[in-house]
């Protein structure tokens, strides 16, 4: 009996230790599981969203700098003079675009895409209004980044009114056109509102978007971005881009801007190799080309041909990007068309007609109408417009290297 008391103690003790111990295991475990990551709140530039809304003709959400700005009649009638514009701008075209964008590019609208745009300049406007949930967005032109005012809401009223003024006479194209003429921007861009990060400021604000950070921005021989502040008074060469971290009110995530200044054919990129590696480290990109000049019918842009043939999945563009023959050259492109096919502007040469893309045009099978005017044929319902989705065929046709080209095609040599 004994044996059997002191059995049934000890079977107790244990049963008893090792409930604690599960209940310690249990709660170990409940911790861990229910043991939230912590997520740093977005803390917004308060003094670059302001000044953003404020070129914008908008009122800041902070008046905390800018009051006295904002109850000026220059402000009054910066708001009247840049509405007139924008109005112009949003009713012509913005507005007949966005139904569209959601009808044919929801594909390429989507969180974890990176919008290539070459030959943009400033214009982050319409990459945003087209493809408003990508994550990441490269843009380049020939248009300097430079600087912003720090201290603006300390200026005088003379200074402010004549910023002010420069900042709308930027934008006199782009309102009336919905494209940029990069030979008129010049004198407008270099003096008080200094080259294009005012700019696209501006159409950041436009499009519903607060400043988290703008700095300025270079790529080093590692392909990886280095920064340096947006503010000062002398532009550095080494800095030769900008950054914009973004935060939009319909937005959880941020979204990141790259803008390069500088020549991108392949004499200049052949010197630097890590711009091609840095476009390339980014995973699922768009394609987009508007108003492009038909640079890339120029075969001393090759580089910045095979990233986009090689390495996106989709490309939206109108006729003055890819030439049609090569999407057909590669075979590996289901081509959607739209709008009409028209001769290219007078401003262009005659290699810029596409006798192929004409034909193509003609297969009504083939064609989508458009509602909209686009590009260059902003006065005419004559744009070409082309989607082109990668498909799963290997392609027939690689093109050639940039050193290939340069061979065949000396830069010297006139076309």
């Amino acid at each position: 009996m004994r044996y059997l008391h002191f059995l049934a103690i000890s079977l107790l003790i244990g049963l008893t230790f090792s409930c604690k111990e599960s209940e310690k295991t249990q709660k170990k475990t409940d911790s861990t599981q229910t043991k939230k990551v912590e997520v740093k709140p977005i803390q917004i530039d308060r003094l670059a969203t302001s000044q953003a809304e404020v070129l914008a003709a908008l009122v800041p959400k902070d008046t905390t700098k800018y009051g006295r700005i904002i109850n000026s009649e220059i402000f009054k009638k910066h708001q009247e003079a840049f509405n007139k514009g924008w109005e112009n701008l949003e009713s012509k075209y913005l507005s007949k675009i966005r139904p569209w964008r959601d009808s044919e590019l929801a594909d390429m609208n989507k969180e974890g895409v990176t919008v290539f745009y070459p030959f943009s300049g400033p214009d982050i406007l319409n990459a945003y209004n087209l493809f408003p949930n990508a994550d990441n967005f490269i843009l380049f032109g020939l248009e300097m980044p430079g600087l912003l005012e720090k201290d603006l809401y300390t200026k005088d009223d003379k200074f402010i009114n004549a910023y002010f003024a420069d900042v709308r006479n930027a934008l006199e194209d782009i309102f009336a056109r919905n494209y940029f003429i990069t030979s008129y921007m010049g004198s407008d861009l270099y003096r008080r509102a200094n080259g294009v990060a005012p700019l696209m400021c501006v159409f950041l604000a436009r499009t519903g978007n607060e400043i988290v950070s703008i700095q300025r921005m270079g790529i080093d021989k590692d392909a990886k971005p280095i920064f340096k502040d947006i503010y000062g008074s002398k532009a550095d060469t080494t800095y030769y881009g900008l950054f914009f971290e973004i935060k939009n009110k319909n937005r959880n995530k941020t979204q990141k801007i790259y803008y390069f200044w500088g020549d991108v054919s392949d004499m200049a990129l052949i010197k630097k190799p890590q711009f091609d590696k840095f476009i390339r480290s980014f995973p699922n990109k768009v394609g987009y080309l508007k108003s492009a000049s038909y640079v890339l019918f120029n075969p001393n842009f090759q580089i910045i041909k095979k990233i986009l043939l090689e390495d996106t999945n989709v490309i939206f563009q109108d006729d003055t990007g890819i030439p049609y023959r090569d999407f057909v050259a590669a075979g590996n492109w289901d081509i959607q068309l739209y709008g009409k096919y028209t001769r290219p502007i007078a401003d262009f040469g005659s290699y810029t007609y596409q006798p192929d893309l004409r034909d193509a045009f003609k297969d009504s099978s083939k064609v989508k109408k458009i509602n909209f005017r686009y590009g260059y044929h902003w006065k005419t319902d004559g744009a070409s417009l082309i989607v082109a989705r990668r498909n799963n065929n290997p392609p027939k046709y690689i093109q050639p290297t940039a050193e290939e080209n340069l061979k065949k095609y000396p830069p010297s040599k006139k076309r």
